[in-house]
This record gives C-alpha cells, sequence and structure tokens, in this order.
C-alpha cells in the first residue's frame, strides 16, 4: 500500500476544502475592508484651462490650472464603523472554525478509510494462504478417498469449505476496490462521475 500520508497531503486538493480555505481569506480581507472605512476620506481634483478658449495675444494664461483637496471624517459614524469591525472579526473567527473542523473530518476519514484498506488486504492475504492450503487438502482427500481411507462426507466437507474460502476471498476483493475508491475519492486523489454523484 501507499503510505497514508500520500492520502492527507492530497486533500487540499478538495473542492469543498479549498472553497472553506478561500471563504477563510476572503473573510479576513473583509476585516481590511472595514476597518478602512474608518479612515478620512479624501478627495481631489484637478482642472486645467482649454488653450483654445483663451486668446494669448490678449495676455490670456492658456494653461490655468485648479486643484482642489478636501478631507472629511464623520464624527458620529465611529460606532457604527466599529460595529462593522467586530462583525467582521467574529465571521472570521467562525469561518476558521469551520475550514478547521472540515480538514479535521477529511483527516479522520481519511485514516478511517486507510485503515479499512489496509485491514482488507490483511484479511486477503490470509484467506489466500488458507486457501493454499485448503487446496491441498482437497487434493489429499482426493487421494485418500480413492484409497478408501476417509469417506464420500468427508471429501465434500472439504470441498464446501475450499468453496466458502473462495467466495469469501472474492467478496472481500471486490470490497477492498470498494475501498479503494473511496480512500482515493476522500483524499481528493479521484472524483467520481457527476452523474453517479447524488
Amino acid at each position: 500500500m501507499p503510505d497514508e500520508n500520500q492520502f492527507l497531503k492530497e486533500e487540499e486538493n478538495r473542492p469543498d476544502l479549498k472553497a472553506a480555505r478561500f471563504q477563510t481569506l476572503s473573510a479576513r480581507e473583509n476585516i481590511s475592508i472595514a476597518e478602512s472605512e474608518n479612515l478620512p476620506e479624501a478627495d481631489l481634483s484637478l482642472s486645467i484651462g482649454n488653450p483654445y478658449i483663451w486668446n494669448t495675444a490678449s495676455g490670456g494664461d492658456p494653461w490655468s490650472w485648479s486643484i482642489q483637496f478636501s478631507l472629511s471624517y464623520n464624527l458620529f459614524a465611529d460606532t457604527f464603523i466599529q460595529s462593522k469591525i467586530r462583525e467582521a472579526e467574529s465571521i472570521s473567527r467562525q469561518t476558521e472554525n469551520d475550514y478547521r473542523s472540515l480538514s479535521e473530518g477529511i483527516d479522520r476519514d481519511v485514516k478511517i478509510a486507510y485503515a479499512t484498506l489496509a485491514s482488507d488486504l490483511e484479511q486477503i492475504k490470509t484467506y489466500r494462504d488458507a486457501i493454499n492450503y485448503l487446496k491441498d487438502n482437497v487434493a489429499q482427500m482426493e487421494k485418500d478417498y480413492r484409497l478408501g481411507a476417509v469417506k464420500i462426507t468427508d471429501l465434500l466437507t472439504a470441498y464446501g469449505t475450499y468453496g466458502d474460502a473462495m467466495c469469501t476471498l472474492d467478496a472481500l476483493l471486490f470490497s477492498s476496490q470498494i475501498d479503494w475508491i473511496r480512500l482515493q475519492v476522500l483524499s481528493g486523489k479521484f472524483s467520481l462521475p457527476v452523474e453517479s454523484t447524488p
């Protein structure tokens, strides 16, 4: 099996986790936007006279400049602005908590899926070893039956045990493939087709 950390690193590629991360960054930026409303407003206007209007022969200045600069500060808006800043900080904390909760939940799900797959593979290995022994046992029982050392019921029991083990192995192989896909989906390494998702 690949190392568990490979799957944990891939979690950052999950669309839901990316969306939560960007939402967190956006909420942090909203704090700066709310704080900027506490700054005074500045307005600068610049106008230049039209040289075609002025007659230079009559002594008029064709380049007349007009500069206006105004700075305004609302003395009564401070309470409202502080409320908006506190609200933005609260939303930012909430989005960070949501992101952390989602990330920890995904970590937990990936670790559980990884442990489940590891257990499947261990059981598959055990059943494959057992099937080899059962196969040898059936072959030996067939020889003993031909020699009259065992009864037909003993040989049929051996066949049944061998068949049951093969069925269980097939079920484990199928289950491990499903668990492998589940692990890849949870870690963000593999996404299912849109048609197959609820």
